[in-house]
């Protein structure tokens, strides 16, 4: 009976690995948020990237596939405490905070939907990606246009650039000198990533 049951097991296993590539991080990537203030302009930016990436195994055939989806499970975690801006701790935990980091300690952005567009010979693609962003605590949906390449090895790399309004994710942006100096409510995320083949 124990075999029997291993064997079912082995099987159910074979069958969800089955068609799938994993990836890790490259160190390399990284996030940044870009935005604006009534002083000057600010930039925080992490390399701390953490999650799932998983994707369909066309993505490392020989000829990679020319449409449809690529991504089988795909969840983006940021710590919020990983955001570093070079304008030192006071704007560090300026960012932190309205991030709510305390009760809301990361920003996630998990993919639902895809679809490739524009693969060219050199291994270059456009995709369309939809799916959930949580900031704060709060989530929207949201559609990047990322640009794609398929590396040497199997990397994959992504760029996407999204800007996001803060109160949509009922945030309150950040402000200084007893509220003198106030940034803007809308912000600029970029995701530039390269992703390593694991399997």
């Amino acid at each position: 009976m124990k075999k029997l049951f291993l064997s079912i097991a082995v099987v159910i296993l074979c069958q969800i690995s089955f068609g799938q590539s994993s990836y890790t991080v490259d160190p390399s990537s990284k996030v940044t948020v870009k935005g604006t203030s009534t002083l000057h302009d600010w930039t925080s930016e992490t390399k701390t990237i953490q999650g799932n990436y998983v994707f369909k195994s066309a993505v490392t055939d020989k000829k990679f596939p020319t449409s449809g989806s690529i991504v089988s499970d795909v969840k983006l975690v940021i710590p919020v405490t990983s955001l570093y801006s070079e304008r030192g701790d006071a704007m560090n935990n300026k960012t932190h905070n309205a991030f709510v980091y305390e009760t809301n300690p990361e920003i996630t952005f998990v993919v639902k939907s895809d679809q490739l567009k524009e693969v060219t010979k050199e291994g270059k693609f456009k995709l369309v990606v939809t799916g959930d962003l949580t900031m704060a605590g709060h989530t929207e949906s949201i559609t990047l246009d990322m640009e794609g390449e398929r590396l040497a090895n199997n990397q994959l790399k992504f760029f996407a650039s999204k800007k996001i309004n803060m109160t949509t994710y009922e945030m309150v942006p950040p402000s200084a000198m007893f509220g003198q100096i106030k940034t803007g409510e809308e912000v600029t995320i970029e995701f530039d990533l390269l992703l390593n083949n694991t399997k």
